[in-house]
């Protein structure tokens, strides 16, 4: 049987609502946790096409310790994306920025 690689998965924590400044931490956070100390460099080049897929959640109802919880994806995070590829040397269409 084949080895078969693990996929590679981060998690950060955030009590309460964060900032831009710490929603883009924290972004760096998990790209740090999974690809190192190179983050996005370590998989992108300049002059690579790279496609952003936005995995688009909400709102959902989560209830924890009795309390509604309203989850889905902050703009803060999508607007996070480009900037990041941007600063690997990756041309980006301007209606990215």
């Amino acid at each position: 049987m084949m080895d078969q690689q693990l996929s590679h998965v981060s998690f950060v924590r955030q009590t309460g609502e964060p900032t831009d400044h710490e929603v883009r931490d924290m972004v760096d956070d998990v790209i740090f946790q999974a690809l190192g100390p190179r983050g996005l460099r370590e998989i992108i080049r300049q002059g690579d096409r790279v496609v952003l897929k936005v995995n688009l959640v909400g709102p959902i109802s989560i209830y924890r310790n009795g309390f509604g919880v309203a989850v889905l994806t902050s703009a803060v995070t999508v607007q996070v994306g480009p900037g990041l590829l941007k600063e690997t040397g990756v041309s980006l269409p301007s209606t990215w920025l």
